[in-house]
């Protein structure tokens, strides 16, 4: 990548863990607003290839958070809250939100407190699309497992692609911080 280096995850063995607390991201799924921007280049589309995940997805009373590829052009954005369902769910489906396999940049916005249009997808620096959450009720229950990057807490779903500038914010990013990280599409180093 132009931005620096790249992580590279085969999609059958390689991932990340982000710290060993169940807790420390609680606020991706006990309400709140928080963002998360990261650059992807997908090698190959398979339908629920995490991108990232919290919660073990292994049955379905877990609590956590999940970003997963939803098959070709597609990604999915849950928070489960250990009732049985998600109660935050999204699939983006309409076409080219992961438009081919060179890098782009997507930022994922949730802001609990808001009426509608709770979580805001963004490709490329433009909003792609907008969605209001589902009835439900948030938990503050710790995750069911830790932080994973390219599979999934409990099971063998894996990312198979580049990924690189992975940043989780307790905020909401503005248009411009958005374009800041962006960078006209050159991207920019945010770690040291």
């Amino acid at each position: 990548t132009n931005i620096g280096y790249s992580m590279l995850f085969d999609g059958s063995n390689d991932y990340a863990k982000v710290s060993s607390s169940l807790d420390d991201f609680k606020f991706t799924w006990n309400v709140g607003s928080w963002s998360i921007a990261f650059w992807l280049k997908v090698d190959t589309f398979a339908t629920n290839d995490v991108v990232f995940d919290t919660g073990n997805h292994a049955d379905s009373l877990n609590v956590g958070a999940l970003i997963n590829l939803n098959g070709t052009s597609k990604m999915a954005f849950s928070i489960d809250n250990g009732d049985g369902d998600p109660w935050v769910t999204y699939n983006v489906s309409s076409a080219d939100y992961v438009p081919d396999t060179d890098w782009n940049f997507f930022c994922i916005t949730y802001d609990q407190s808001l009426g509608s249009n709770n979580c805001k997808f963004y490709l490329n620096n433009s909003l792609h699309s907008q969605h209001t959450k589902d009835s439900g009720t948030p938990t503050s229950d710790d995750a069911d497992a830790p932080l994973s990057v390219a599979k999934n807490g409990g099971g063998a779903q894996y990312y198979d692609g580049y990924m690189t500038e992975v940043s989780f914010w307790d905020k909401i990013l503005s248009t411009d911080d958005m374009e800041t990280l962006y960078n006209s599409g050159n991207g920019l180093p945010i770690y040291g």
